[in-house]
């Protein structure tokens, strides 16, 4: 085997090493944009996190607080009791 056969071999593949580095499959191209859309999904977790509090803390409130019910029930649709008036003002 001569040197500039192993020379050749070595570069080819140092080349082909630097090519899946750097753009192949598992690259650090894709790396990264693996990790720019955990990210992401990890907001979008918290966020609903978030909402579901939300949404405890008002089924709780409809199970304990009769004026809740009320309140929920005047705002959904529009009820009122027999001694009130009701008057809407339309949204431009």
């Amino acid at each position: 085997m001569s040197i500039k056969f192993l020379w050749t071999f070595l570069v080819v593949v140092f080349i082909g090493l630097q090519y899946r580095l750097w753009v192949g499959e598992r690259s650090l191209a894709e790396a990264s944009s693996l990790k720019s859309l955990i990210d992401l999904k990890k907001a979008e977790i918290e966020i609903q996190k978030k909402q579901n509090l939300e949404l405890q803390y008002h089924v709780q409130a409809l199970k304990d607080d009769p004026q809740a019910i009320e309140e929920e029930a005047r705002e959904a649709h529009g009820l009122v009791k027999p001694d009130e008036i009701l008057i809407l003002i339309p949204d431009e």
